[in-house]
């Protein structure tokens, strides 16, 4: 029960956390209050994927949206860490064919969709708060675009380390714990092509470890995707900032 209670506790706080950086941030507490009512709290393991992930906070942890086709092959369109609303397209009408998978222990708040539109209606900047957000992950599927239309392989897997990474000690940061074969699935490449990448960029020691990969020089590693995604400050490769 102690341990139960801890781990409450902990939800609670990273749940503030996530809303400060949310859609709901300038929501008032009293109408912020009426939404989080009747929210169901979900702890999920990485790796899970979400059949139906519904209208969701992301409160801690990182989940990759992607596009599977008919042979297996993935396609990364965005990612959403803590602060991200899963499920914004569905709630304004529009459905995609994507899928949701944690790329790390996650906690999720899944919200009612019928509050949510209720809460929309009464408070229109949130309609504009989750414009923004759909927006950075427009600029996100363009960068996907234009990295594999003109980027190399080694150009996607930098973009995706950033992507898939969190601030260390002092300017470095590190990557949640990832497989070759999920880095690849992100990539949209093949393991043993993943690897070699990898393998070069521990010669010039721009990246160290293994699972969980340590980029000592993260502006190093971003000067060579800035030429072709550098116009969007604030996209995959930026986003790692705002994890606590």
């Amino acid at each position: 029960m102690r341990q139960s209670l801890r781990t409450s506790d902990l939800f609670e706080e990273r749940l503030d956390w996530a809303i400060r950086w949310s859609i709901f941030r300038g929501v008032p507490p009293d109408l912020l209050d009426g939404l989080l009512a009747d929210a169901i709290r979900v702890e999920l393991p990485t790796g899970r994927f979400l059949p139906d992930a519904g209208l969701s906070l992301v409160v801690e942890g990182l989940v990759r949206v992607s596009a599977v086709g008919p042979d297996g092959r993935q396609v990364t369109a965005t990612y959403l860490r803590g602060g991200d609303v899963v499920g914004l397209p569905k709630a304004a009408g529009q459905e995609y064919p994507v899928t949701f998978q944690t790329m790390s222990d996650c906690r999720l708040l899944r919200i009612a969709p019928e509050r949510f539109e209720g809460l929309r209606a009464r408070h229109p900047c949130l309609g504009w708060a989750a414009a923004g957000q759909l927006a950075r992950h427009l600029d996100d599927l363009v960068d996907g675009i234009v990295l594999s239309a003109l980027g190399s392989v080694r150009q996607r897997v930098i973009y995706h380390l950033l992507a898939l990474s969190a601030p260390s000690s002092g300017t470095s940061r590190r990557t949640y714990r990832v497989t070759r074969q999920q880095l690849a699935d992100s990539v949209g490449s093949v393991r043993e092509v993943v690897t070699r990448v990898l393998s070069e960029l521990r010669r010039e020691r721009l990246v160290t470890g293994h699972d969980r990969l340590f980029i000592p020089d993260p502006a190093r590693l971003r000067g060579e995707v800035d030429d072709l995604v550098g116009r969007n400050g604030h996209s995959q490769a930026e986003l790692g900032s705002r994890s606590a």
